[in-house]
């Protein structure tokens, strides 16, 4: 699919989500005398001054990053945000407003207990007490600074006249480089699912999995940036279909979960192994094809002796439709990672 084709079927999404630190740069002034001791600015800098417990504003950080990675399992980076095809857009705007409202429901909480929250902290650090409330701005201030807000939009080419048009190559370029940015964090997804769950193990829980399912939901969601998504995503529902739903996985099931980390391991690993898989889709489609066609002639020459023949045949036909159907031997358990 050319970048252009690609663009078209791509929608952006901005996401901003603005948090209070709680903390305010710590300054030489606030240290009294213990300043006189510090060594020179060009040498260390101060931290911070923490206004009130860390812990009360983990909640917005959680809900923030939840947001994120609502986008990150359907998106791919584009342009300072994200990029996804169309139809994916209305199931992730629902679940951003859902954080959204909960996002402004703790937001607002958090800032009408706020000067409560800061009475119990000043209460456990008595002597930064006057720095605390020195350095504390408003609570509409506060609750100001909590924002979360997203836009969805579509990019076009500036010369829309020609596409050739020096004016589009920035877009073109980074358009065209969207399948290498999921495949890129694919790699990333993926090296980290390993650190985590897989190195090392003879075997892992079901648990290990969410990873993988997470991957291919990804692939799945962005296929038509690349063709070669496609036989990748035939592969991991064949090999993740084929798994136990409960209990561990271990020994032949566990090598082809494996398997499905030497595909995803790097970026090339995913360009390579799409690409021969695609190759072998489209040669046996061609395969089929040629076959089709000899059986057809196959038919049209039998069609020129039906004559007296045809009783026979029918005779034959009447056979195979009431013959009893031989059971189908039980498929071989797997040996090896490919299929």
């Amino acid at each position: 699919m050319s970048s252009l084709a690609v663009l078209d079927k791509t929608v952006c999404l901005m996401l901003r989500v603005s948090l209070w630190t709680g903390r305010r740069r710590l300054r030489a002034e606030d240290l009294g005398e213990a300043a006189q001791k510090l060594p020179p600015g060009d040498l260390a800098s101060l931290g911070s001054l923490k206004l009130c417990d860390p812990k009360k504003l983990a909640a917005l950080g959680a809900i923030k990053r939840a947001a994120e990675r609502e986008c990150e399992k359907v998106c791919v980076g584009f342009l300072g945000g994200y990029a996804t095809e169309e139809q994916n857009l209305k199931a992730l705007i629902a679940k951003l407003d859902d954080h959204q409202r909960r996002f402004d429901a703790e937001a607002a909480t958090f800032a009408a207990g706020l000067q409560a929250e800061i009475d119990k902290w000043t209460a456990l650090h008595p002597t930064w007490k006057s720095h605390i409330e020195k350095a504390l701005p408003d609570a509409a201030h506060v609750r100001a600074r909590f924002q979360f807000n997203y836009q969805a939009f579509r990019v076009g080419l500036a010369a829309k006249d020609d596409p050739q048009d020096k004016a589009n190559g920035g877009l073109a370029d980074a358009t065209s480089g969207l399948s290498n940015q999921l495949f890129r964090e694919i790699e990333v997804e993926a090296q980290k699912a390993w650190d985590t769950s897989y190195e090392g193990k003879a075997e892992v829980g079901q648990k290990a999995l969410r990873p993988l399912k997470a991957i291919l939901a990804k692939l799945e969601a962005l296929s038509y940036l690349d063709p070669r998504c496609g036989p990748i995503i035939d592969q991991f529902n064949k090999v993740l279909g084929s798994l136990p739903k409960h209990g561990p996985i271990k020994d032949l099931d566990l090598s082809a979960v494996l398997g499905l980390f030497r595909v995803v391991q790097t970026r090339d690993t995913l360009r390579s192994h799409g690409a021969a898989l695609l190759e072998g889709r489209n040669t046996s489609t061609a395969a089929d094809a040629r076959q089709d066609e000899e059986d057809a002639a196959s038919r049209d020459d039998s069609d020129s002796n039906e004559g007296s023949m045809s009783g026979t045949r029918d005779a034959q036909q009447d056979f195979v439709q009431h013959a009893p159907v031989p059971r189908a031997p039980a498929p071989e358990k797997r040996t090896s990672l490919w299929f």
